[in-house]
């Protein structure tokens, strides 16, 4: 990627992710998003429509946060997500300037490949029977945590950028 190319990662599509996460899951200061109480609720009709939709996306979202990172979920266990030889098209953290992959050793990796798993088999396609891992909005948060903090203490400190002010920039 060109540095121009990167620049827009940073300031374009990492943090829209990150805002499609957050809205509802309880996320600590600064980074809580509260949203009208009723769009939660299954009644009226429309609201639940919202709800969907937004959860849907939030399942998506982090998926794709887990995999920039570098995590994946394999036979219950975490493991790098980039491939031994991945297209040209494919991006990945470490082809950023201070961009790291996440270890599948740490002991949090388990949280995001366990988070990853359970967003493909909800969201991702189509599954029956498999008892997917837990996606609800406080494992999301929990993961969101996480992903910020490596972004945080990589990409978006070796670019001199606070993440923060970058999902907050419209």
């Amino acid at each position: 990627m060109t540095p121009q190319e990167q620049r827009e990662w940073l300031l374009g599509h990492i943090p829209y992710r990150i805002r499609a996460v957050l809205p509802g899951i309880p996320m600590k200061a600064p980074w809580l998003v509260q949203v009208e109480p009723t769009i939660m609720q299954p009644r009226p009709f429309p609201n639940h429509c919202v709800w969907a939709a937004l959860h849907e996306g939030r399942l998506a979202a982090m998926r794709w946060l887990i995999e920039f990172v570098g995590i994946k979920e394999k036979e219950g266990h975490a493991v790098n997500s980039k491939s031994r030889s991945p297209r040209v098209t494919d991006a990945y953290i470490d082809a950023f300037p201070g961009g790291i992959l996440f270890t599948p050793s740490r002991v949090d990796a388990q949280i995001l490949a366990s988070l990853w798993k359970g967003c493909s088999q909800a969201s991702g396609h189509a599954t029956h029977g498999t008892n997917h891992p837990d996606v609800s909005d406080r494992r999301l948060a929990e993961a969101l945590t996480v992903i910020i903090a490596h972004l945080e203490q990589t990409i978006y400190r070796a670019n001199g950028i606070n993440l923060f002010d970058a999902v907050h920039r419209l």
